[in-house]
């Protein structure tokens, strides 16, 4: 039975016990074997590599360094030590299967179909090996018929372990990580050598990027791990895999082994309460479970006996009394030697999974299940961006299909497992007109720059003789657009966002500059007064900073300060409200270094409204914040 599973599928944990350090050879192997034998391949490794430094001929001590490296998901050293294995006279058939899967993690497609070859000649008996064979050729076609999304790494992973996300309420997501809380709370699973895996919620803001990840309430998160969940369409049940652990007691199997179960928590008072196990049987494991859109059925992998292969899928439908009855294997349709685990079962009735038995592009690949009617199912492998020659798993998807989450330890991640968001490939492109805004004519040499807003990332692009220029845009995205060019500013700066596009679009801007010659008037954008006050407000000095940086840079330029009101008030008293505006703006300029001399300031009241909100007609608040703005013209411009 493939051990994989457990690693950071099933998330099982040994009960173990110290072990003493030993300085002869033979004992270095002993408790090499024995640290191997209780899964803390960590230590076994270190003990292992100990022994080979004076035994390089060692043949045990091989073989178990790359079984351990192979069981801590490190293909690269799994390869190398698999490499050497083979080459030991009479070595066991297995070890070319992990080698071929090694080399092909690694990306060695070739190299590993001669090796899968060599696994079916000497062991007929098991089928991965000849369909696997068989298969190298479908991943080339795969490589080259990647599918239309894109793929990043979403803001929230770490150097641990982050996966499996479940959908919770708006924008939220709830995720297995192995982030310690602080570092005094970390407790280390021997295996893995990284804290036990909690629950957590981070949701997904509006500007772009994701709240900091906070542990889920209530009693969920206990001693040992909490893994991949579920939840009832109204967010008030949740069904999650968690070691057989609960109220301080610990259920282990006759091998001493504490399997992992599906257990149950219901939402209250804004709290969880764990209601119990679903299954509870402490021989084998039950994990991963996904709920159809009514609750009434349950998908979920186990290792449980008369399956196929390692861990096999499973479903359950729940009984009139509430209860749920006996779980039904899915089938060889589906069901492979390996193990079929993570499964996600969309609201259309498509089921996706995650598999090492097939033919893929790396350890895990991610597939998807449609039923055929006969109780068998027609399979398909994803294939990239989605699938890569690491493990990809956990993949959730929305309603519409259009995006969803999906789980990898590909090269370029942040450290172990991380979470990644899918978008379905659109086309955005966004065109960028700069006029002068006196002569209405194109401005060469522009420089314009495209901010992500949720990353920082810029690009930068010229403007040529038609003063324009193109952007290709991410979707669901903010960004905002500068412009700069000597001599010249634009009244504000642009922002652009992507959010609620869902098809391929293209884009028009149109972005007035003037020059800085006297006589020039840009309004400042954004610098809004509360109403009867003309203090500076927060957002109001973000902008007069850039007015600065500009005052700054072309020190030979002179400004004058115009404020203006709403239509409510006295003409006189909105006079004199404005002339304190202004007169705030220029002593702000004044406080950030800028020579009073260059300054002066003047108020117009509400004798300059840029709407129809004058005096008496009705206008939202929103409407009468317009006429309050500050404007500066050009006293002394740029020769």
């Amino acid at each position: 039975m493939s051990k994989l599973i457990f690693i950071k599928i099933l998330l099982l944990i040994l009960i173990t016990v110290p072990v003493l350090e030993s300085f002869s050879q033979n004992r270095v192997m002993r408790r090499a074997d024995r640290d191997f034998e209780k899964f803390r391949f960590s230590s076994a490794i270190e003990r292992y590599q100990t022994v080979l430094e004076n035994d390089p001929s060692n043949e045990r001590a091989v073989k178990r360094l790359g079984d351990s490296y192979r069981l801590t998901n490190d293909p690269e050293n799994a390869e190398k030590w698999y490499a050497k294995a083979i080459q030991f006279e009479n070595i066991e058939p297995i070890y070319y299967f992990h080698y071929a899967q090694a080399l092909r993690s690694n990306q060695n497609y070739e190299k590993a179909r001669i090796y899968y070859g060599r696994y079916a000649d000497l062991n007929p008996e098991d089928t991965r090996g000849q369909r696997l064979y068989d298969g190298m050729g479908e991943i080339l076609d795969l490589i080259s018929d990647s599918i239309g999304f894109e793929v990043e790494n979403i803001g929230i992973n770490t150097e641990s372990a982050e996966f499996s996300p479940a959908f919770y309420q708006e924008n939220g997501l709830v995720f297995p990580s192995s982030r310690a809380p602080t570092p005094s709370k970390r407790r280390a699973d021997s295996w893995t050598d990284q804290a036990f895996l909690d629950l957590y919620l981070t949701r997904r803001l509006r500007e772009g990027g994701y709240s900091e990840p906070e542990l889920l309430t209530g009693e969920v998160n206990q001693r040992y791990h909490e893994g991949p969940l579920t939840f009832t369409k109204d967010y008030t049940e949740m069904y999650f895999t968690r070691n057989f652990y609960q109220g301080r007691r610990t259920r282990v199997s006759q091998e001493g082994i504490m399997k992992l179960e599906v257990f149950h928590a219901i939402l209250k008072d804004g709290k969880w309460e764990v209601q119990g196990p679903v299954f509870g049987d402490v021989e084998y494991s039950t994990a991963h479970p996904t709920l159809t859109e009514d609750g009434k059925t349950m998908y979920f992998s186990s290792d449980m006996p008369g399956g196929f292969g390692g861990g096999d899928l499973y479903v359950v439908h729940k009984n009139e009394d509430g209860e749920w009855g006996e779980p039904e294997n899915l089938g060889e349709s589906l069901n492979t030697e390996g193990d079929e685990v993570f499964p996600f079962i969309h609201p259309d009735g498509t089921l996706y999974f995650a598999s090492d038995g097939r033919v893929g592009l790396g350890g895990l690949d991610i597939y998807r299940a449609v039923p055929n009617g006969d109780g068998s199912w027609e399979v398909t492998n994803l294939g990239p961006p989605i699938n890569s020659s690491g493990d990809d798993f956990g993949i959730i998807k929305s309603e519409d299909k259009k995006w969803g989450y999906f789980s990898s330890n590909r090269q370029g991640g942040k450290g172990d497992d991380d979470i990644y968001r899918f978008n379905k490939l659109i086309e955005i492109y966004i065109e960028i007109l700069v006029l002068n805004r006196l002569t209405e004519l194109p401005i060469d040499s522009v420089l314009v720059n495209l901010i992500n807003k949720e990353t920082g990332d810029i690009v930068e692009k010229l403007t040529g003789e038609e003063g324009i220029v193109s952007f290709r845009l991410k979707a669901d995205k903010e960004y905002e657009i500068t412009t700069r060019k000597s001599g010249y500013t634009a009244d504000d700066e642009l922002t652009i966002s992507t959010v609620d596009i869902d098809t391929s679009t293209n884009l028009q801007k149109v972005i007035s500059m003037g020059r800085l010659i006297a006589g020039e008037v840009f309004q400042l954008r954004n610098i809004y007064y509360d109403f009867d006050r003309y203090n500076i407000r927060p957002d109001a000095a973000l902008v007069l900073d850039k007015l600065v940086e500009i005052l700054k840079e072309y020190p030979e330029i002179h400004i004058e300060l115009q404020s203006h009101t709403d239509s409510r008030g006295t003409d006189a008293y909105n006079m004199v409200l404005s002339n304190n505006r202004a007169r705030s703006a220029v002593d702000y300029l004044i406080k950030k270094g800028i020579d009073r001399e260059r300054l002066t300031f003047r108020g117009f009241g509400e004798r300059k409204l840029v709407n129809d909100c004058a005096e008496g007609v009705p206008c939202s608040e929103a409407e009468h914040q317009l006429n309050r703005r500050t404007e500066f013209e050009i006293t002394k411009g740029l020769e």
